[in-house]
């Protein structure tokens, strides 16, 4: 039997049994002294209630957030994207020559850069939208009830604060629409296939 449910059977048992007490023993020293032990260990019940809860609660944090940036992880926005409402337009983003700021500058400094792109995705995203960190330098983020009309305005807002940044990043970018029956799987390839090409076009 689950934890959870022991320790409510054991709430729900433990304060029928104090009423019960008290309903057949009234006011005595003896059935007060009962009652009052049967109400103790219900509150140990509600406390392994909550104990429980709060490591679920705990855990599922650390099984969906990514520990540097704060943001989603992989796992956690494709649980996300389940409920998210269509259509929506999926970005991909990567940090022009990350590795080499890792080489000059050094690690610290490169998770700082992880840590200021998370910053600024979350603050020019809107309500409902999702934002994650798909893996090493690369970044996603799902612009809900938009498609790919709104990823340049996002983008450009996105680049603009990112370049004032210390030190200065650069960001390449692919997008992709939502599309009925078009697989996760899919709209990534796409948006990977469409981020490279962004690559491409740079000197």
């Amino acid at each position: 039997m689950p934890s959870a449910r022991k320790a409510l059977i054991l709430i729900v048992v433990s304060w029928a049994l104090s009423l019960l007490v008290l309903i057949a023993g009234g006011t005595t020293p003896t059935a007060i002294a009962a009652a009052v032990a049967l109400y103790g260990l219900g509150m140990v019940g509600l406390w392994r209630l909550w104990r429980g809860e709060s490591a679920n609660k705990h855990w599922q944090q650390l099984a969906y957030q990514d520990e540097l940036t704060g943001l989603l992880n992989r796992r956690g926005l494709l649980a996300q994207l389940k409920h998210l409402p269509t259509p929506y337009c999926l970005l991909l983003f990567d940090i022009d020559d990350f590795k080499r700021i890792n080489d000059t500058l050094g690690h610290l400094v490169g998770d700082r850069c992880l840590q200021q792109v998370s910053e600024a995705l979350q603050q020019q995203s809107r309500q409902g939208d999702l934002c994650a960190r798909w893996g090493g330098d690369e970044f996603v983020v799902v612009l809900a009830q938009a498609d790919d009309s709104a990823a340049p305005r996002f983008f450009k807002r996105l680049q603009t604060q990112l370049a004032a940044s210390e030190p200065a990043i650069h960001l390449s970018m692919g997008a992709a629409n939502w599309r009925q029956g078009r697989k996760t799987a899919e709209l990534i390839a796409l948006a990977d296939v469409a981020l490279w090409g962004d690559k491409a076009d740079k000197p």
